[in-house]
């Protein structure tokens, strides 16, 4: 019987909002100076970020999915598990094995890469491999870390990890119904233990009398995320009566509140644990920008540059001039309206001018698994893989200034 998800997603009224950022601001003002402030504001914590958190906000993060099999029953999953020939998979890129995906790393310039699941514990030999590979082609400087529920973490299988070169782990506690005993294994055997669970609002209390135990166990880092409709977990979220965001990504009220809350009462209670908070704004305004701004980045033509909010911005001849430009310049210096390079700008008289086009860069799946009716640009990973890139046209236009035209051709020089 289908559920009618309609009759039972609650929106917030006007009302409920005003009360909502009431409280909010209620809590940050609390907090003062011991709240921290990342990603422009948008990633709120107390103490240092994770390693892995840091990557993130930097833009220089990767996950891959191992495989879609594991031994909990999380109702927030955004996904089905236990599904049979789920390939494991990175930014909708399948990678059929470890050195594929190491050199992936690398072509694209990340700096850390974790591996999820399902539960990665279950695909033992293949984790490990993955993370041994990644470590031998990236370095010492390169942080690996990998999200479990600790079920089949043993201490044999830590060990194990640590010697192949992973650097954190991250355990969801909630599917242990918050119990520590598969956290603590890990205390002595890997570098940075850190705990990441959603804030579910009616576990809020019981979070709370749980910090002072993590804090003296040796977690050394612990992450709260807003829970959000994504992927399956629509019908679990919706059928607990929470009050949803109306944006991109519907997500729950009361958990971003719930995760404020405690970490205001560490504060109160002086508990020096590192906390952060993890919201769907992040991920929105700035998880996602610097997403797309390292993928525009490895793909940009020499007529082009990164601009603001991860936009490739173009060099177009303005509307009448392109045949002027092509008595100046050649016919080799113009292509479809627009400058073949940068240098071709600053060649031409500034009585010609310039336009932008502008195209939003998405990194896609496998190139073998695209339509040829998309615009795409691929780079080749390994002789016999590549990655595509989407661009989406984006009716933007903007003056440009010789001068800044000439700061980004030193720019790229001095690449």
């Amino acid at each position: 019987m289908r559920l009618d998800l309609d009759g039972l997603f609650k929106p917030l009224d006007t009302h409920e909002a005003a009360a909502f950022t009431a409280e909010r601001d209620a809590l940050l003002a609390e907090m003062g100076a011991h709240l921290q402030r990342s990603a422009h504001g948008t990633k709120l914590h107390i103490g240092a970020l994770a390693p892995g958190c840091e990557r993130c906000v930097q833009g220089q993060w990767s996950c891959l999915f191992i495989s879609s099999k594991c031994n909990a029953d999380c109702f927030f999953c955004p996904g089905e598990m236990d599904r049979e020939g789920v390939p494991a998979h990175a930014e909708r890129v399948v990678f059929e094995d470890a050195p594929t995906y190491a050199a992936y790393l690398k072509k694209l310039g990340f700096g850390g890469a974790s591996v999820s699941g399902g539960e990665p514990f279950l695909s033992m030999d293949a984790v490990v491999e993955t993370v041994r590979t990644a470590r031998e082609a990236l370095g010492a400087d390169f942080h690996l870390w990998l999200y479990t529920n600790g079920k089949a973490a043993t201490s044999e299988k830590l060990a194990r990890l640590a010697e192949a070169g992973l650097n954190e782990l991250r355990f969801n506690i909630v599917a242990a119904d918050y119990s520590l005993k598969h956290v603590a294994r890990a205390i002595d055997l890997v570098e940075t233990v850190t705990i990441e669970i959603p804030a579910i609002p009616e576990d809020e209390e019981r979070l709370k009398a749980l910090l002072p135990d993590i804090a003296a166990l040796g977690v050394q880092h612990f992450n709260l995320h807003q829970l959000m409709i994504l992927g399956d977990n629509a019908v679990a979220l919706v059928q607990r009566g929470y009050h949803f965001t109306q944006g991109m990504t519907p997500s729950v009220v009361e958990s971003e509140l719930a995760a404020l809350r405690v970490l205001a009462h560490a504060v109160r209670a002086g508990i020096t644990l590192p906390i952060s908070q993890c919201s769907t704004a992040y991920k929105e305004q700035w998880q996602c920008k610097t997403e797309d701004r390292r993928a525009a980045a490895t793909v940009l033509l020499p007529q082009e540059w990164l601009g603001e909010a991860a936009l490739v911005e173009r060099c177009l001849v303005e509307t009448g001039a392109v045949e002027r430009v092509r008595q100046l310049l050649g016919e080799e210096a113009v292509a479809g309206g627009g400058l073949v390079s940068l240098e071709d700008a600053l060649r031409c008289p500034e009585e010609v001018g310039f336009s932008l086009q502008t195209f939003k860069v998405v990194l896609g799946e496998a190139e073998t698994h695209l339509e040829d009716s998309l615009d795409l640009r691929t780079i080749k990973v390994t002789p016999g893989k590549s990655v595509a890139f989407r661009f989406i046209p984006v009716t933007y236009l903007r003056p440009v200034q010789r001068d800044e035209l000439q700061a980004r051709v030193l720019a790229r020089r001095a690449r």
